[in-house]
């Protein structure tokens, strides 16, 4: 089993943040690379569909904690070397205006070494962090 996690500091409300990470079809407003997303659904078990360089990809919604500014996911189908992929976005207040995401998955490599997906969920993260601080930047 593999895994990756990022913590990342935002300078930036919580409240604020939760609208974006708590948007789950929103991606495509964060994400470089991802050209459209479409969703099926509502709240738990709403399905995201995204497009990215040619590539079809679709994660499900497992939970959503509005209380807990929490959503956890699941991958459907990608074209990724992992199977079992289940990944979580928490935000903490952490005062000052300033939000905590931790964002972090487990995952079983498909027919390549675990550090081949580090790599490649290091770099998807990584996307993903600069694309929210671009979008919150003030």
């Amino acid at each position: 089993m593999g895994g990756y996690k990022v913590v990342e500091v935002f300078d930036v409300p919580i409240d604020t943040l939760w609208a974006t990470v708590g948007g789950f079809g929103d991606v495509d407003k964060w994400m470089p690379g991802v050209e459209s997303c479409v969703l099926e659904g509502e709240g738990a078990g709403t399905v995201r569909t995204m497009i990215s360089d040619g590539n079809t990809f679709k994660e499900k919604l497992l939970t959503i904690d509005e209380d807990n500014h929490k959503i956890t996911y699941t991958i459907v189908e990608a074209p990724l070397p992992v199977t079992d992929y289940e990944a979580s976005m928490q935000l903490t207040d952490k005062g000052d205006g300033k939000t905590e995401m931790i964002w972090q998955s487990t995952w079983e490599p498909a027919g390549v070494p675990v550090e081949q997906v580090e790599e490649i969920f290091k770099g998807f993260y990584a996307a993903g962090i600069q694309g929210f601080k671009a979008m919150h930047a003030s």
